[in-house]
Parts: C-alpha cells; sequence; structure tokens
C-alpha cells in the first residue's frame, strides 16, 4: 500500500511534534500559541454566538471539537515539554515553556473539575 507525498508529511510532523523533535520556539509559539489560541477563540466565538441550546447536531459538533481540542491541547503540551528537555540553548527558555505548560496543564485540570462536578 502506498500513501501519498502528502501524507506521510502530515504523519511526520504529528511525530515531530509529539516527540518534541522540531525547535522550541516552533513548538511553543507556532503550535502552542498560535494553534492553540486559534482553535480556542474558533470554539468561543461558536459558543458565544448561540443565543438559545443548540439542535442536537450542533452540540454533538461543538462535543466533538472540544474532544478533538482536549487531544490537541495534550499532543501540544508533551510536544512542548519533551522540546523543552531537548533544548540546548538559554536555560531561562527551557524554564519558561515548562511553566507555560504546568500552568496550562493546571488550567485544563481546574476547567474538567469544574465541568465535572458543576
Amino acid at each position: 500500500m502506498h500513501m501519498s507525498n502528502n501524507k506521510v508529511q502530515k504523519h511526520w510532523l504529528i511525530k515531530k511534534v509529539w516527540y518534541g523533535q522540531l525547535p522550541l520556539w516552533q513548538q511553543f509559539w507556532l503550535f502552542g500559541v498560535a494553534g492553540g489560541l486559534s482553535l480556542h477563540l474558533g470554539l468561543a466565538i461558536v459558543l458565544v454566538g448561540l443565543t438559545e441550546p443548540p439542535e442536537d447536531y450542533v452540540a454533538n459538533w461543538i462535543l466533538g471539537f472540544i474532544i478533538f481540542l482536549m487531544i490537541y491541547t495534550t499532543w501540544i503540551f508533551v510536544g512542548i515539554w519533551r522540546s523543552a528537555k531537548q533544548y540546548r540553548g538559554d536555560s531561562d527558555w527551557v524554564i519558561a515553556a515548562k511553566l507555560a505548560v504546568s500552568a496550562g496543564v493546571t488550567l485544563y485540570v481546574l476547567m474538567l473539575i469544574r465541568v465535572i462536578v458543576g
């Protein structure tokens, strides 16, 4: 079975990010900040735009997107952490990246607790 070059490139990128094999600045700024912010902002715009409870298919789409965001966020947090461990530059950047990931994980856990407990 032959995979297209485009599929191989996407698979390669997913693995590179997961294992922290891209430069720390790319992991953090491109995938963490730009990617994460745009995805979360997109969800926020949709949620703010709701004026009444959504139809079932819309609610299912939103739930699916939230699950995707959780997977994406886990993927990028792991990738940033691993990239920081491999970074050989100024240790302040390693500390900053790990603090940002730690803060992000803490916020996600607190949000999940709030959703579950109510």
